[in-house]
């Protein structure tokens, strides 16, 4: 259960913030754990900056305020973003059309290097993760629409962002949400 109380603990701490408009459903679950955390810079627009406690979970980048406060500044799912190494002691995070959402910078290059090493292992995980969820929606295709994701093993964001891309390659086919309550999909049957 390493890392598991860790998550517990961020729960606590941050509460809802951790849900709420972030495209995560529930924060604590079984697969998540924390990796790493540590003090950086976030640099902004203007040349300012500001001091930023952050924390790696193998799913998760979270930003908080540097003191023990419970302020969450912002939570990136790491499925959604890619690594930016900026300089010697300075890493990011940018969206799908490239537009940089968090740079931070480290006391120094050895930090960098650090945590440069453990996001870029955290991300090669999650996306070999990933790729055997595919595999795992890839041999459904065969089986009926009423068949869902495990959710044990993979996490529900994801789960549905791979649902939805299958769907996608299978000629546009439509896709189930999750969360979709089976009364409403008795009654679409109906109409």
């Amino acid at each position: 259960y390493e890392g598991m109380s860790e998550v517990v603990e961020l729960y606590k701490r941050f509460g809802r913030q951790l849900t709420d408009d972030t495209g995560v459903s529930e924060f604590v679950r079984s697969h998540r754990r924390l990796i790493k955390k540590g003090d950086f810079e976030s640099l902004k627009a203007g040349g300012k900056s500001r001091p930023v406690r952050v924390y790696l979970l193998n799913d998760l980048f979270l930003v908080s305020s540097a003191d023990d406060g419970n302020k969450l500044y912002k939570l990136l799912c790491l499925w959604l973003v890619q690594f930016e190494d900026i300089n010697e002691d300075t890493f990011g995070f940018k969206n799908e059309d490239g537009e940089l959402l968090l740079e931070l910078q480290a006391k120094a290059p050895v930090i960098k290097d650090e945590w440069t090493e453990a996001i870029i292992m955290t991300l090669n995980n999650l996306n070999t993760g990933i790729i055997k969820g595919s595999d795992i929606e890839v041999s459904k295709v065969h089986v009926s629409d009423a068949v869902r994701w495990n959710k044990a093993l993979i996490p529900p964001e994801i789960a549905q962002a791979l649902i939805e891309e299958q769907a996608e390659k299978r000629n546009n086919t439509q896709f189930v949400k999750l969360r979709e309550d089976r009364e409403d999909k008795d009654k679409d049957k109906g109409e």
